[in-house]
């Protein structure tokens, strides 16, 4: 007789069949306990006056399986067990930090934001006319689909050509009625854009997904501070928004629409195509003093002739280009995820897991790096988006592709590992497998 601890079952009996050993191992594996208790009861099982013990009768073979099943069941269990606790562990205290759910005033190493596409738009929009109407009452719902109506309509010029902005307020007034609101005489949205620093671009632009009604502007994380490197950030000074000679340029930790926790009032004197490294720490934000010329490829990339941004998608569709033809003059392959960027011709050939060190190296330009790793960071979370939220499965090619983009990505981990950490608490599955796969490849 032997006792093994648990819940209060007397074994008077137990199959030797190995049919019921593997229902009661696989019931229990799935933390099953009532189906397992079922199947205790079906082999001869009852309560008993013993406490915590199981007393087991029957034959030796009988007991060696019944504790063959127990000491498999329990292992199975501690083990899962064990790995959900570690992944739980190891991403606790980065989510705590990076989560954009948290304002800025709670974290330990503040982020610098960029608000997105197309909530941003959204978000001013609805701001402008809630502070036009002058209401301490939530927008209804007519008058922020006229805001939104509005925001979709501009597209991505909006951002820089303020006249064209200021033109098409005509819209909401049309929206909402002659006698709703004077919108043009009341509002200023050039003091709103400076104030609230609009005119800050960041040189690796990043895009939204959020496409709800009720879409809020949470802004995504730009580039971490907790290595002291700081972001790289482009401040647009074409048209009106951000007049010559010197500007106050707002540089701040949070949502463009809530007090920062930490902001920069520098005022700095810009030109087209320059930019300033801005630094975070927990003390505050701070600009460097100098400015950088940003990088020639960069640079024509980003900025028409005139000096006026391009749309935001022309622009990472022309890094992507270069990057495309740079890896291909020194290494010969392209990473997976920039083959959509042009056809591949005859001898070219998709970079494999061991080929990507050539990669590294292709260039000594960290802006254009950067730039490379971000396309490839979106292209990768635009696929993880598709098949990890809206379809539920996980493709081994789409698999690939991520992480390809996790090796090309070490030489900026932070800003990866604030994206794809950020990703992890929507996207389900498919995004704690890449932040899993990412923390293995930076390791």
């Amino acid at each position: 007789m032997s006792l093994l601890h648990h819940e209060g079952y007397e074994l008077e009996s137990l199959s030797s069949s190995k049919t019921t050993v593997l229902r009661l191992i696989k019931e229990m594996s799935r933390f099953r306990l009532y189906a397992a208790k079922r199947v205790l009861r079906e082999i001869g099982c009852h309560s008993s006056v013993h406490g915590m013990h199981y007393v087991v009768k029957g034959s030796l073979a009988s007991r060696i399986i019944w504790s063959f099943a127990i000491l498999v069941s329990a292992s199975v269990m501690v083990t899962f067990t064990s790995i959900l606790w570690m992944i739980y562990l190891s991403g606790k205290s980065e989510v705590a930090l990076l989560s954009t759910r948290d304002p800025a005033y709670k974290r330990h190493f503040p982020a610098v934001y960029v608000c997105p596409e197309p909530s941003f738009k959204k978000h001013v929009m609805r701001e402008a006319l809630h502070k036009l109407l002058n209401s301490s009452t939530p927008l209804s719902k007519r008058q922020m689909d006229a805001a939104d109506y509005l925001a979709q309509s501009l597209g991505d010029s909006w951002y820089h050509r303020w006249p064209y902005l200021k033109s098409s307020l005509e819209a909401v007034r049309r929206l909402l009625g002659e006698n709703a609101v004077t919108l043009l005489d009341n509002l200023n949205l050039e003091s709103i854009m400076l104030e609230r620093g609009i005119g800050i671009r960041d040189v690796a632009f990043s895009y939204s997904n959020e496409t709800s009604e009720n879409a809020t502007c949470n802004p995504r994380i730009s580039g971490m501070a907790g290595d002291g490197t700081g972001v790289y950030v482009v401040f647009n000074q074409s048209g009106s928004a951000l007049r010559s000679g010197a500007s106050n340029v707002w540089v701040g930790t949070s949502s463009p629409f809530s007090q920062p926790a930490l902001s920069s009032d520098t005022m700095l004197t810009i030109a087209p195509g320059e930019g300033a490294q801005v630094r975070v720490s927990a003390a505050g934000v701070t600009v460097s003093s100098g400015f950088t010329r940003i990088p020639e490829a960069v640079r024509q990339c980003y900025y028409e002739q005139n000096g006026s941004l391009k749309a935001s998608y022309s622009a990472v569709k022309c890094l992507s280009s270069r990057y495309f033809d740079e890896a291909m003059r020194v290494c010969g392959c392209v990473p997976a995820s920039l083959l959509h960027v042009k056809q591949l011709g005859s001898g070219a050939k998709p970079c494999n897991f061991t080929s990507m060190s050539c990669v590294y190296e292709l260039s000594n330009d960290r802006a254009l790096k950067r730039a490379a790793a971000t396309t490839c960071i979106e292209s990768c979370e635009m696929k993880s988006y598709t098949y990890g939220v809206k379809k539920r499965l996980l493709d081994m090619d789409q698999s690939q592709i991520c992480a390809e983009c996790f090796q090309l990505s070490v030489f900026h981990g932070d800003y990866a590992r604030g994206i794809f950490h950020e990703r992890r608490q929507t996207m389900g599955l498919f995004a704690i497998l890449c932040t899993q796969s990412f923390r293995l490849v930076a390791v």
